[in-house]
Formats: C-alpha cells, sequence, structure tokens
C-alpha cells in the first residue's frame, strides 16, 4: 500500500514538473500593437465623415452618402430596377432607408470621371484592402487570395 501512495506521489510530482517545465518554456505569442489616429473628411455635399489611420492608410469609418460627383455634377437617383442597371450612374439607398446606412452605387458611378470619393480620396481598391489586412495580420499568400481571405484579422 505504500509503495502505491509513492507511486502515485511521484507520478503526481513528475505531472508537476512537466506541466511547470511547460509553462515556463512556453514563447508569449507577440501581439502588435496597433496605433490609431482619427480625423474627418466632408463631401460635395456637406456630409461629414469620421476617419482612421491604419497603418500608412486612412480610412472612412462611415459609408459614403453624396448624391453629387465631386465635381458637383448630381448623380440620378435610381429607384427601380431598371433605372439601376442602365450605364449611367446611379444610387439608391439601403432597403429605402434614408442616408444614415449611406447610399448604394453602381459600377457606372465607381468609374465615372468626375470622381465618387471626396476630394484627396480615392475609392478603394483590392490593394488597399490587400495593405489593411496584411498590416492587420494577414499573410500574403492570404491577401492573394481570390476567395474569403483571412480569419480574424480586424
Amino acid at each position: 500500500m505504500v509503495h502505491k501512495i509513492i507511486s502515485h506521489k511521484a507520478h503526481f510530482y513528475l505531472l508537476f514538473v512537466l506541466i511547470a517545465l511547460q509553462i515556463v518554456s512556453c514563447k508569449k505569442k507577440e501581439i502588435k500593437k496597433i496605433s490609431f489616429e482619427t480625423d474627418s473628411i466632408t463631401d460635395i455635399d456637406g456630409n461629414n465623415y469620421k476617419t482612421v489611420k491604419i497603418g500608412e492608410q486612412w480610412w472612412m469609418t462611415e459609408n459614403l452618402k453624396t448624391t453629387k460627383f465631386k465635381n458637383g455634377d448630381p448623380i440620378r437617383g435610381a429607384q427601380y430596377e431598371t433605372q439601376w442597371i442602365r450605364k449611367l450612374p446611379a444610387y439608391c439607398k439601403y432597403d429605402d432607408k434614408e442616408t444614415g446606412t449611406g447610399l448604394l452605387y453602381n459600377y457606372y458611378t465607381l468609374i465615372d470621371s468626375n470622381g465618387l470619393a471626396p476630394e484627396g480620396w480615392h475609392i478603394a481598391t483590392d490593394n488597399d484592402l490587400k495593405k489593411l489586412e496584411m498590416y492587420l495580420g494577414m499573410t500574403q499568400k492570404q491577401a492573394d487570395s481570390i476567395s474569403w481571405r483571412g480569419n480574424n484579422e480586424g
């Protein structure tokens, strides 16, 4: 009986030592400290947007809701699908709600030479998104993927 107690104690101490060694030898994963700067911009309609600098890039923290190009030309509001799919610039409200959530713009609005983004800004490209994703921890291989990218970045 004494042998069993000693044996159990020996196993317990051996297990304790192994766990302690594992804890001591584990490398703490480095957590990248991300700092942000904030600011704001105004579009041609007078809408004010909060902005944030992430890495070396500035991003709007709100959806665009302008009804004019940056040169002042109006963008046509589409109320029907036939107006939306014409090869002309158009916007619509998301779920027919007011512009608090921003507006949706068709492809022809995005590529129009009059420019949709506020002065000094541009519509984000895939390369812009890749830079952001990699700054937040994604690998180059993940960022270059053409399907769903990353895991929990951002």
